[in-house]
């Protein structure tokens, strides 16, 4: 069939570099492009064949792509993807396009990562989708991620520093677990704790104003009702956190509380670590719901109008609120790995920290970036890594790669069996927001964390 030589010259473009055959179907006028092949039924082991829409050729040579790419399999740009893409879900089930989102879900996830009141307009340009595709892909990844909106801040600011205890019970004898929770539950200063697989029972992660505080904490804990009549060995050390965020439970306020200026004789100004009431409010109604509208809050609150938004400006510009962010609490990871990495030859470590730097910052095709918390420890001596395994990693793939990025270090690694309080940021942090991109030399920087794809 002859075509008209515009439609003729985009055919010629479109067939170029493609493995199938390209034809057009000319329906009333118009020129529909279809890419198709004969492929082998693995089922009936006989031959079928597929047509592929590709999208129309207008009169004048122009192209208009597909748009009912509604299914992650058919969001392909060719026949050769589609087939790729049925296949690989065939294989995974339907958790598959979980695991690995497409390009346009991963730059949502992205978007609301690092910005969480980014509005509607906002999140479609950074995707470059209309705005009722953004409003109806977001609306499907919340309730597939079960991502919740919350609040990303400085709790160092009111004079908390970050701890974690590793705890062991010795000999056969372990108290219930449930009752372990309710008690771990109801220290306000606990954001997290996990049961453990490995050298140890349980993972803390806490607060405390200084060392004196901890240990009367962890002395109070294993001198109650519950603990006491147990033999435990207690492993604690600080932690200087620089990748990532443990949320903060909204049981802490308790604590927070505490830090509110009530001004008196004694203390006619605010302390540098004291908090406004509203500055107060403001920070545990955005730590509960971080895209909760400001309006809602000063209605709610008797503010007036406009407090809120001035209160978390501020707030903002002080350095204590860092983002608002997201979590997820419905990943469909195989298992969460807890790694100690041991430092042991630190001149090892030194020569190759740009390397190290790269891989906390390497990209993924996962909904979550490659570690949820990475810090630095003291005891022992090195960095602790949470580490979300989807299909297709071992533990000892883990511990491979960390041997390999955290140079001179060697890691002991736990299976996280079971969260038993609070939860772990897993989000999609634009990677050249993070102090690790910052710090990283100008050469460096040239290969952008898009370009360092990790194959997890």
């Amino acid at each position: 069939m002859a075509y008209p030589d515009p439609v003729a010259r985009r055919l010629a473009e479109i067939r170029k570099g493609r493995k199938h055959k390209v034809y057009i179907r000319r329906i009333k006028g118009k020129y529909y492009v279809y890419e198709v092949a004969s492929v082998q039924d693995v089922a009936t082991g006989r031959k079928k064949r597929l047509a592929f829409y590709l999208g129309k050729i207008d009169g004048g040579g122009g192209f208009i792509k597909a748009r009912y790419r509604k299914r992650p399999e058919t969001r392909s740009d060719s026949l050769e993807e589609w087939i790729k893409a049925r296949r690989s879900d065939s294989e995974q089930g339907p958790i598959g396009p979980l695991i690995h989102p497409d390009s346009t879900d991963l730059k949502i996830l992205t978007k609301i990562s690092t910005d969480g009141r980014a509005t509607i307009s906002e999140i479609a340009g950074h995707a470059g989708i209309s705005r009722s595709s953004a409003s109806n892909r977001l609306d499907k990844l919340v309730s597939a991620y079960g991502i919740k909106y919350t609040l990303e801040f400085g709790y160092s600011f009111f004079g908390f520093f970050r701890y974690a205890a590793f705890v062991k019970f010795v000999g056969d004898s372990k108290p219930d677990i449930d009752k372990v929770t309710a008690v771990l539950e109801s220290e306000p200063t606990i954001q997290y704790a996990a049961l453990l697989k490995g050298d140890y029972d349980l993972f803390i992660y806490i607060f405390a104003e200084n060392t004196h505080s901890l240990e009367y904490k962890i002395y109070e804990l294993r001198s109650g009702e519950l603990l006491a009549p147990y033999k435990m060995e207690w492993d604690v050390s600080y932690i200087m956190s620089s990748y990532g965020y443990v949320p903060v439970r909204p049981k802490f306020f308790e604590k927070l509380e505490g830090k509110i200026w009530h001004k008196s004789k004694e203390t006619p100004r605010k302390g540098e670590e004291q908090l406004l009431k509203r500055e107060y409010v403001v920070l545990k109604e955005l730590n509960e719901s971080g895209n909760i509208s400001f309006s809602e809050i000063d209605k709610k609150h008797g503010f007036s109008p406009g407090a809120a938004h001035y209160t978390y400006q501020r707030l903002v510009e002080r350095g204590i609120i860092y983002r608002i962010t997201i979590t997820m609490d419905k990943l469909p990871f195989t298992y969460l790995v807890l790694s100690q990495c041991r430092q042991l030859d630190i001149k090892a470590f030194n020569a190759s920290r740009d390397a190290y730097l790269l891989d906390v910052i390497m990209e993924t095709n996962t909904p979550v970036n490659k570690y949820a918390l990475v810090g630095d420890t003291g005891s022992p001596y090195g960095l602790l890594y949470m580490t979300p395994v989807f299909k297709g990693e071992g533990l000892s793939d883990v511990e491979k790669g960390l041997k390999a990025a955290v140079k001179g270090s060697e890691a002991d690694s736990h299976i996280v069996i079971k969260n038993l309080v609070g939860s772990l940021g897993f989000r999609k942090l634009d990677n050249t927001q993070s102090s690790q991109y910052q710090i990283l030399p100008l050469y460096q920087k040239g290969m952008t964390t898009a370009h360092v794809l990790s194959p997890t």
